[in-house]
């Protein structure tokens, strides 16, 4: 890797940087909040009220029933008995809307309603726990269990902690008889897991009938986290959000007996093509105007634990185009799947079917292909692709192409079809939201500021925190919210290192002091979006 010498870009210019923002006509109210989170008493209401949904099972599953169908959904009814008696002063204070049954929508109407609200968006539902895994877990599942330093439990991740966290702060600000100028809404679906069409789509629905198209303030959702670096903490919320596609391949050829059977048949020619879309992966390429890019630069500006060299040619490409071209050529070698998943269209083969007997040529095989679009991308070029790359396969094998309904090269003679069609549920990228420059984005991150600025964490303290444009790699619920509000942010004011596990596996537990630092956060949002002239 080359260096380009001194930087050609200061600091403040690679990567703006907010002033924080405080609370200043509830500055009693902030550290009366403080006061109450740190101390034992505080703290074990705090942990209490989400080692308490851990020990409610809402999981959602794959082709589950609509709620009106299905008694799998009955359990979510115990998580709002749950919530009323854990948060009595939310359920006096505030109207509770029940959406698609199972769905809340929490109002606590500010006194001036011509301001557009503030949202929290969070999920009720938890992915499902692998029987197979139970006894691997440290703590049950469904235990709760608070060991300490971490609460155990399916969904303590993802994504009970801002959950709890937001009603909690809600909660708190009640009992001291805040009353807010801004609405605030809680918006908390029950099946984000697979999809979201029970439960945030209706929600979506409530708030576009209630507030109207462009009528939401900022939206906050699960997504980026604060990662603590040698010299400085970098927050994250994504401002972007990959698209998704499902693309099902299928391999049909004449009826054969297995024990005379031509050389290749249905599977092997689906493996020879699934080996040409992996050997021929989607282009990726580093853009200047990417959320990636951007936090990229933040790193080169702040991080000290970036080599020099790094931090010098991140800076350099910000304004030439030969040092940008190396960038990318240097994260490809460093980490291509990362790079890959932060800057381009990823693909997995994650469905394949085939056969049924082993002495039994199967009647077809077909795979599904499971693709993350990159935010400059659509579905449409996702798809696009597949021509282009099994086409000629496809022709050198005598077999018909047809793509989403297209034929390539179809003719009497073929040995079989190969049929690429839609997989299921598509979705086009995020519109990216705005990020610096904009009033929704300076307060978000001037919030973000001081929140950490002020932790009594000590593993955050002395550092300098800045705040970068993060990209979401899955879909999360704000998918349904785009007609909201340009201001949507997926961000979960949590350390990386503050979970335990990855999500979705077993061993999710989440740092109690890490959960504790979000309620902090979220109380904090709700004062400044009260004080501010920045919405």
């Amino acid at each position: 890797m080359r260096s380009s010498g001194s930087r050609s870009l200061s600091a403040p210019e690679l990567c703006p940087q907010a002033e924080p923002i405080s609370p200043i006509a509830q500055e009693s109210l902030v550290e009366a909040l403080d006061t109450y989170l740190t101390s034992a008493r505080g703290s074990e209401w705090a942990i209490e009220s989400l080692a308490g949904t851990a020990r409610i099972p809402t999981q959602t599953f794959e082709n589950i029933k609509t709620p009106e169908e299905g008694s799998r959904w009955d359990i979510f009814q115990d998580l709002h008995d749950y919530f009323r008696v854990r948060f009595p002063y939310v359920h006096s204070e505030l109207e509770v809307n029940r959406i698609s049954q199972y769905g809340l929508v929490y109002r606590w109407k500010g006194s001036d309603e011509s301001l557009k609200p503030l949202v929290f968006a969070a999920h009720l539902d938890a992915a499902p726990v692998n029987p197979d895994t139970w006894d691997e877990w440290v703590q049950p599942p469904f235990s709760g269990f608070f060991d300490g330093e971490y609460i155990w439990g399916r969904g303590t991740c993802d994504h009970r902690a801002q959950l709890v966290g937001t009603i909690a702060a809600v909660e708190l600000l009640l009992r001291q008889g805040y009353k807010p100028t801004r609405s605030v809404v809680l918006a908390y679906s029950f099946h984000e897991e697979y999809g979201g069409q029970h439960g945030a789509q209706h929600i979506a629905e409530f708030l576009l009938n209630t507030y109207g198209r462009d009528g939401i303030a900022l939206i906050v959702d699960e997504g980026g986290e604060y990662d603590l670096r040698r010299n400085v903490i970098i927050a994250a919320p994504s401002v972007a959000e990959k698209g998704t596609t499902n693309i099902n391949i299928e391999v049909t050829t004449p009826d054969a007996y297995s024990g005379a059977s031509p050389t290749h048949l249905e599977i092997g020619y689906l493996a020879r093509l699934v080996v040409a879309l992996e050997n021929n992966p989607y282009p990726t390429s580093l853009r200047r105007d990417s959320a990636y890019f951007r936090s990229l630069q933040c790193a080169a500006a702040y991080d000290d634990s970036l080599p020099s060299d790094w931090r010098d040619l991140i800076a350099a490409a910000s304004i030439d185009d030969n040092a940008l071209a190396e960038v990318e050529k240097a994260l490809l070698k460093l980490d291509e799947r990362t790079f890959r998943a932060y800057a381009g269209t990823t693909q997995a083969v994650n469905v394949i079917h085939g056969g049924i007997k082993n002495n039994a040529v199967p009647e077809r095989a077909h795979v599904i292909v499971n693709h993350h679009i990159a935010e400059h991308s659509t579905v449409a070029e996702t798809r696009a692709r597949y021509a282009a790359v099994l086409a000629p396969l496809a022709a050198q094998w005598n077999l018909t192409l047809d793509t989403f309904g297209t034929l390539h090269g179809s003719n009497e003679h073929a040995k079989g079809r190969v049929v690429v069609s839609d997989g299921g549920f598509s979705l086009e990228p995020a519109p990216v939201s705005p990020k610096e420059g904009s009033g929704a984005w300076e307060l978000l991150s001037g919030t973000i500021l001081s929140s950490l600025g002020t932790s009594s964490r000590a593993e955050l303290a002395d550092k300098r925190v800045v705040v970068a444009p993060g990209t979401m790699f899955a879909s999360s619920d704000t998918r349904w919210y785009w007609d909201l509000t340009n201001n949507i942010f997926r961000y979960n004011h949590i350390g990386v290192t503050d979970c335990f596990n990855d999500l979705h596996i077993a061993n999710e537990a989440i740092k109690a002091e890490g959960y504790i630092e979000r309620i902090r956060f979220y109380a904090r949002l709700i004062l400044n979006v009260d004080e501010t002239d920045l919405l």
